[in-house]
């Protein structure tokens, strides 16, 4: 069993023994985050000898999605399952769900206007998102004003993934790990209308303020003083609308939504 320094050139007298001798191979795993970011400092592609464990792929992140793991293939493009490194090169690649964003609008007394409608709509990122407008709600005696990400009336909705959507959504309890949510707010613009006096040709006392005037939706109704004319004894104020000029048969206590003559 001595060994023989230097590999025989001729046959020497006596029996030899030639025993094959290997260096190990390494292969390469590269990784591919198809269109997401690779954790900063990420060795790719990554060394591996052969037959030992696959390493531990780096984190990666992409925009409006949730990964789903790595899909390790061959340059076939064969699926490859094993635990350690096969005597070839590997492709890992990011495997991503679209997320879902779901916004919650808090409409704060008004009504959509569309059949059916509810106070959510859903969206996949990137299809652009639509911020609902005043085409679909409407309040009595009130104006749309804009859709909000505050109570507090802030920051104006545009639906914007980057700056908005992304930042701020957060993932719907008990749902898929890709579908996520937010609520915005409704801000509506009270409506001032109009009280029309007619005095039918008498007047108020001197020192009586006419309640003429525009006055918001829903306030207390003005109260109305007596008029005096000649001749005449004053009974009661009758109101309509100032459009149309329909009675209301009861005197408004409150301003209503629309203009009212006296």
């Amino acid at each position: 069993g001595d060994a023989i320094a230097t590999a025989p050139t001729t046959m020497p007298a006596y029996d030899v023994t030639a025993t094959a001798n290997y260096t190990i191979n390494t292969y390469s795993i590269t990784y591919d985050a198809d269109g997401g970011t690779l954790a900063d400092g990420a060795e790719n592609p990554v060394s591996v000898v052969y037959d030992t464990a696959i390493p531990t792929a780096p984190s990666v992140t992409k925009t409006g999605n949730t990964f789903g793991g790595w899909t390790y293939t061959d340059a076939e493009n064969t699926v490859y399952t094993g635990t350690t490194m096969p005597a070839y090169d590997l492709t890992a690649t990011a495997q991503w769900t679209a997320n879902t964003y779901t916004i919650n609008y808090v409409p704060d007394g008004g009504t959509w206007t569309a059949s059916g409608a509810t106070d959510s709509d859903t969206f996949t990122y990137p299809d652009a998102i639509t911020v609902r407008g005043s085409d679909s709600i409407t309040k009595e005696g009130y104006s749309f004003g804009k859709v909000y990400l505050e109570d507090t009336f802030t920051t104006e909705f545009t639906g914007d993934y980057d700056t908005q959507v992304i930042p701020n959504a957060t993932q719907v309890s008990g749902g898929a790990d890709n579908e996520y949510e937010m609520t915005v707010y409704v801000k509506w613009n009270v409506n001032p209308y109009t009280l029309t006096v007619n005095l039918d040709e008498g007047a108020f006392e001197d020192g009586v303020e006419s309640p003429a005037g525009d006055y918001n939706y829903g306030v207390a109704f003005p109260t109305m003083p007596s008029p005096v004319k000649t001749g005449y004894t004053f009974t009661e104020w009758t109101y309509t609308k100032t459009e149309g000029g329909d009675a209301i048969a009861t005197a408004p206590t409150t301003m209503p939504a629309y203009d009212v003559t006296a």
